[in-house]
């Protein structure tokens, strides 16, 4: 088990893909999705047209105007999102706001 600081989700955007990263897709839709990811840095793309939202552990959700939602992180539609994962066997969660996308997830760290 490795933690990572908070500094390498920083600069993972800008290392480089070698032929030791390993590329994930997670099909989404309003409905949970998960995934079990390594321990390792990620750039995520979210190939839809609508925002994502993402939570380690638990079902994902979009939190409504003054909720929030612990461990949690969003990806709009076509942008990137860069994060860790500290445990090896982490589930991500992953929901859209509506229709259906894409997350394509690339591990550039081990």
């Amino acid at each position: 088990m490795a933690n990572f600081d908070w500094s390498v989700a920083v600069y993972a955007a800008n290392l480089p893909f070698t032929a030791g990263g390993v590329l994930y897709a997670l099909d989404l839709t309003t409905s949970d999705a998960t995934i079990t990811l390594p321990t390792g840095a990620y750039q995520m793309l979210n190939n839809g047209s609508v925002l994502a939202a993402f939570r380690f552990g638990a079902t994902a959700s979009i939190p409504t105007t003054g909720s929030s939602v612990a461990d949690a992180f969003v990806c709009p539609g076509g942008a990137v999102a860069t994060f860790t994962v500290d445990t090896d066997g982490a589930v991500l969660h992953g929901v859209t706001a509506s229709s259906s996308a894409t997350a394509y997830i690339m591990r550039v760290t081990r």
